[in-house]
């Protein structure tokens, strides 16, 4: 009963500090806005004209995108250090940033001749980022098991030669790829909304997703002899956790 106490006061303290630290977000930047006209700006009554557009249109979109990003990041680095078994595991480890860029770095080099609308790059990155960790993936599995040592060592060979490649493609294509920073080392300059309607899809499944496998990642991180005898089926786990 105390820890469930506990629990539940030190979740409203995090929920709290977060809220506060969201508004004092919005008010930070060129233009200082007080917490108090932020939140005004929130509800649609700005005490200034431009609170609204600085706060609602600039800023908002920005802030929710890294918060939904960053926890998505964060949960899978979680996940795949639980599946890796290793604590210093996380998304750039299997093949899925390397075969992102990689993707990025093609299509951008016009290597597919292909048009370069801007709404189009997110899609060629997931399909380049879901290939490399199938790659990453059939590579590791053995008849139907997953080894983690394995899948380290893996994701290791499969990144460096996913990140050879990149960096070959980058030195033929020279400036043609004068727009693939962002993409190399990720920013939130310029988001708008356009860009949370379509991460908001993979957060509002992903996240969710995460939190409820909760139990069998608490699982995985036993041996696998007690994972069995608390009824957890080991290779279907850890297929679905890497997956998420």
């Amino acid at each position: 009963m105390r820890s469930a106490r506990s629990f539940a006061a030190l979740t409203l303290f995090a929920g709290t500090a977060a809220a506060a630290l969201f508004v004092l977000h919005l008010g930070l930047g060129t233009v200082w806005i007080p917490p108090d006209r932020v939140v005004l700006a929130l509800l649609d009554r700005p005490t200034e004209p431009t609170d609204l557009t600085i706060v609602r249109e600039l800023r908002l979109p920005r802030a929710i995108l890294g918060l939904m990003v960053g926890s998505m990041l964060g949960l899978s680095g979680a996940l795949l250090q639980v599946v890796m078994r290793n604590r210093l595991a996380e998304p750039g480890l299997t093949g899925v940033s390397t075969g992102g860029i990689l993707a990025a770095v093609l299509f951008l080099a016009g290597m597919w001749g292909l048009p370069h609308p801007g709404r189009l790059l997110p899609f060629i990155v997931l399909a380049g980022a879901l290939a490399g960790g199938i790659v990453v993936l059939l590579m590791t599995s053995v008849r139907g098991r997953i080894d983690p040592l394995r899948l380290v060592l893996t994701a290791v060979i499969v990144n460096a030669i996913l990140g050879s490649l990149t960096s070959i493609v980058m030195l033929r294509a020279g400036e043609a790829l004068g727009g693939i920073l962002p993409w190399l080392i990720g920013s939130l300059n310029g988001r708008v909304w356009d860009d949370v309607w379509l991460a908001l899809p993979w957060a509002a499944v992903g996240i969710p997703a995460g939190l409820l496998s909760a139990r069998a990642a608490n699982l995985l991180q036993l041996d696998d002899e007690s994972g069995r005898a608390l009824g957890l089926p080991l290779q279907p786990a850890r297929f679905t956790l890497f997956g998420l």
